[in-house]
């Protein structure tokens, strides 16, 4: 019984590399995804970094909507407290 190492072309590579080079994809006829182990974990590690960018962004984006609410608010406040008061005496 001989057994044949088969191997695969990485899409993002383009390197030939023995079967156990892939990882398992169920959804596949031959049953590994298209890229090798290094080039998933390359591409997780850059999605990683990008939704932790993206993540502070969006922290940033909140936080100076939220001070420019509160420097509204404060604005209002003022304006009322600065309103002039009148007060009319009927008798």
């Amino acid at each position: 019984m001989t057994i044949h190492a088969q191997t695969f072309e990485c899409i993002t590579c383009h390197e030939s590399k023995p079967f156990e080079a892939f990882y398992a994809d169920r959804s596949r006829r031959d049953g590994k995804r298209r890229a090798c182990k290094l080039c998933d974990h390359a591409a997780r590690a850059e999605r990683k970094r990008n939704v932790t960018a993206t993540r502070e962004i969006a922290k940033h984006l909140a936080m100076h909507a939220a001070r420019k609410r509160l420097r509204e608010q404060l604005a209002a406040t003022r304006d009322n407290i600065a309103a002039p008061v009148s007060i009319s005496t009927a008798e």
